[in-house]
């Protein structure tokens, strides 16, 4: 790990503090040691999203691995697995993915199963679960909200997110004929239809709304502003200089931690991750990384991240955000994707095998 003055870095921005240490985390001769480490995939019947705790993931599992549409969410332990769901074995059959929450409410995202050619589509549904009702429903569908089945790819990895009442996730959106990056704001018990909260993506729930990376009007395709939603209207928080080449790839939120991850449409320039403290009143460092983007999690103690489906720069780390230490956590090519728990220090870390399934390892860092 190496640390520099930030006074070289290749773009500016106004409205937060944004001097300080570049981290730049260097590949470790020996993958971080995991206390009380379990370990359970590498036969695609179990599949990890996030920890819950350091013996519980939210993940989807099945008993016919060979079987697409047998997948339902499901909390994994030591001692196999429960599922939150029946699987749908029947057209339309969602598969789930990737998500967030804790031991008492999760939310994840759902793609359609389709029979026919369907790249660059992405019929999504974002579902919850509560502990205290043991019952899933879904919040809402992009057929519900743009009329088709056709909704176009996101050109972004978004994961719903909660602030207990309501969810957050972003989707192409139609309006006037045309595909618009946006996030959406929709209550948990889908009764409401979603509120757009504005053009982007990456939405990141804090104590007072919700942040997102925002479309400017100057005609690109970069996310190039930070907005904050408070539930009625939107204010900047920063704006990226328009002279730059980056745009905003990542916005996470935990508790008083806030980080936004910033790349370039050149994937040969790297990517840029500042953490802050508060209302983006302390900036904690910044990261560098040669990975065109950044895939992470975050909690109150640590910044964990990878490259994610990448096949390149696939090198995982974990930053403490006390002492600002980046911990490797070992290289997954095509999985690069480590993620940690909200309320303790439980992560979970892909181990890719070839072309063999993935497995994953779960503890906290020692």
């Amino acid at each position: 790990m190496v640390a520099t003055p930030s006074s070289d870095l290749p773009f500016s921005f106004d409205g937060v503090p944004c001097e300080g240490n570049v981290i730049q985390a260097t590949r470790g001769e020996v993958e971080a040691t995991l206390a009380d480490e379990l370990t359970f995939g590498g036969n695609y019947a179990q599949i990890g999203s996030f920890p819950i705790d350091e013996k519980t993931v939210f993940g989807s599992a099945t008993q016919t691995p060979d079987d697409v549409t047998s997948y339902a969410a499901a909390l994994i332990t030591p001692n196999g697995y429960d599922l939150l769901e029946e699987p749908q074995l029947e057209e339309p059959c969602y598969e789930p993915q990737d998500g967030t929450g804790t031991a008492d409410l999760l939310v994840w995202r759902c793609a359609e199963l389709l029979n026919v050619p369907s790249a660059g589509t992405d019929n999504w549904q974002p579902r919850a679960w509560d502990a205290a009702s043991g019952t899933v429903r879904t919040i809402c569908s992009a057929e519900d909200l743009n009329g088709t089945r056709q909704t176009p790819l996101l050109d972004a990895e978004v994961v719903p997110v909660t602030d207990g009442a309501n969810a957050y996730f972003a989707t192409n959106l139609l309006s006037d004929g045309t595909w618009v990056p946006s996030a959406i704001c929709c209550n948990l018990d889908g009764t409401e239809q979603p509120v757009v909260t504005g053009s982007g993506a990456y939405p990141a729930v804090v104590e007072d709304g919700a942040l997102r990376a925002a479309l400017n009007d100057d005609g690109r395709a970069l996310c190039t502003a930070l907005k904050h939603w408070n539930g009625k209207e939107n204010r900047n928080v920063f704006t990226l200089d328009p002279d730059n080449s980056l745009g905003i790839s990542g916005v996470w939120a935990c508790g008083s931690t806030r980080a936004v991850a910033l790349s370039a449409t050149d994937s040969a320039q790297g990517s840029y991750v500042g953490v802050w403290r508060g209302n983006f009143e302390t900036l904690v460092c910044w990261i560098a990384t040669d990975a065109p983007r950044v895939i992470a999690s975050l909690n109150q103690s640590w910044f964990v991240w990878g490259a994610g489906s990448e096949s390149h720069n696939t090198e995982m780390f974990a930053l403490n955000l006390g002492t600002c230490e980046a911990t490797y956590l070992g290289d997954a090519p095509g999985y690069s994707r480590p993620t940690v728990a909200q309320e303790c220090d439980a992560i979970m870390v892909p181990v890719t095998h070839g072309t063999a399934a993935v497995s994953f390892r779960v503890g906290t860092l020692s």
